[in-house]
């Protein structure tokens, strides 16, 4: 794809968090396909041309804290800076829900860390992750749960 294309991907918000489930089991994460307790908003990213969903992201408030619950960018579609767009995405929409930190669950932590998110360690992540629960947690699967502050603090 040439950066003209790429620069007009859609980036949108939508309440439609069914639609991006295929999305999220085809990325490898383990989401339920009921919609999620205190879902806030969903983010898509569609190719101009076609309106293939190439990536998505979700947002919830969950005991106190709001979590980026999900993201994912298909295959053929990473390394381009669509989970940058999308991560910046949640951000913006957490501050401007009144956020002051957003976490999440990173099965890439490296990928986190380039934006400014850092290990949390304070004993939260239970209460943060549902992955403790997960029977491939510590095996062959090994999540880190991670916080950033919002960008509109202050």
């Amino acid at each position: 794809m040439n950066k003209d294309r790429e620069s007009s991907v859609r980036l949108d918000c939508t309440a439609d968090y069914e639609k991006l489930i295929p999305l999220f089991i085809r990325a490898g994460l383990e989401i339920d396909e009921r919609k999620p307790e205190g879902l806030l908003v969903c983010t898509e990213i569609t190719e101009p041309d076609q309106g293939q969903l190439i990536g998505g992201a979700f947002l919830v408030y969950k005991n106190g804290a709001y979590l980026i619950k999900a993201l994912a960018v298909e295959d053929g579609w990473r390394g381009r800076g669509f989970g940058t767009r999308l991560v910046e995405d949640m951000l913006d929409r957490a501050a401007g829900l009144g956020a002051r930190e957003v976490y999440l669950n990173a099965k890439v932590p490296e990928f986190y860390r380039k934006l400014g998110f850092s290990a949390v360690r304070d004993g939260r992540e239970k209460d943060l992750s549902d992955c403790v629960s997960c029977s491939r947690y510590g095996r062959d699967c090994h999540p880190q749960v991670m916080k950033k502050e919002s960008a509109r603090t202050g």
